[in-house]
């Protein structure tokens, strides 16, 4: 399918129109969750700390060491699970290919778990194939001087990209076309943009324009709106301890909507290749 920018473009900003609310309130359900998972977290640390502390230097510290170290390792991946997850359901609720309800697009998150430590698995794999390739094809760059060195960083930037582009639409495929097989969810990406990769890194460029420019807005206007409240004039000058939680809550309502607004862009872009058609389809 033959992609147009101007339809992604005004696809994304059509369903931050319609759905930035939804989109944000899914955000921050997901920060509550990653905010009490971190605390539970810390707590069970700080209780293995204080029985190792009292168990003056017995194996059973040794027991509780390796048992912090699991932990530590457990909750970073669940954590990063939860990142990608929430990308899933707020590109799964920003789809134009579907009215979907608030509870469909957080569960359609959280279900993906299993497809997404699978898929960071493979990436990992993929990534390190990536370089070993990378290094052994630069030695005959290396031989050809300067020179060749900067032909093979020209060429190596132009072949990250493309892989990029073509990879781009894995996490939408995962979120809208309900691809379970991580595998699958690749090979769809690589299908769907067959022929358009220029196309994608422009509409991509076009995109970060938009979003820096909106980013610049939004810290303009804020911070304007911070330099009135500390303002002597006003009052508000000495409340630095409520200025700072202020100033906390707006930049994390920023990110929040800059957040959306990327999963709007994904979600549309997916669709522009993907077409209603695809809904009836299955994979996995």
């Amino acid at each position: 399918m033959t992609l147009s920018i101007t339809s992604v473009l005004s696809g994304m900003m059509d369903m931050v129109k319609q759905r930035i609310g939804p989109l944000i309130g899914m955000a921050v359900v997901y920060y509550v969750v990653q905010i009490v998972l971190t605390v539970i977290f810390f707590r069970a640390i700080r209780a293995s700390m204080g029985a190792m502390a009292m168990g003056g230097g017995s194996p059973f510290d040794a027991g509780l060491g390796f048992g912090m170290i699991f932990s530590i390792l457990i909750f970073s991946i669940v954590f990063l699970l939860l990142y990608f997850a929430q990308s899933i359901s707020m590109t799964h609720h920003a789809s134009p290919l579907h009215t979907p309800e608030f509870g469909q697009s957080f569960m359609a998150g959280i279900k993906s778990m299993p497809t997404l430590l699978g898929l960071t698995l493979i990436m990992i794999v993929v990534f390190i194939a990536f370089v070993i390739v990378a290094v052994i094809a630069a030695l005959p760059f290396a031989l050809m001087g300067d020179t060749g060195t900067v032909i093979y960083v020209i060429l190596l930037i132009i072949v990250t990209i493309y892989i990029a582009c073509r990879l781009m639409l894995v996490m939408p495929v995962i979120a809208v076309d309900g691809v379970t097989n991580p595998i699958t969810a690749i090979q769809r990406s690589w299908v769907l943009t067959h022929g358009n990769a220029l196309k994608i890194f422009l509409a991509y460029a076009a995109f970060i324009v938009l979003l820096l420019a909106l980013i610049f807005v939004l810290t303009l206007v804020f911070g304007r709106s911070l330099a009135a409240l500390a303002d002597p004039t006003m009052g508000m000058s000495a409340m630095s301890g409520g200025l700072a939680i202020i100033l906390i809550l707006g930049f994390m309502l920023m990110r929040v909507v800059v957040y959306a607004i990327i999963t709007a862009f994904m979600a549309s872009l997916h669709a522009a290749l993907a077409g209603p058609e695809n809904l009836a389809e299955t994979f996995g």
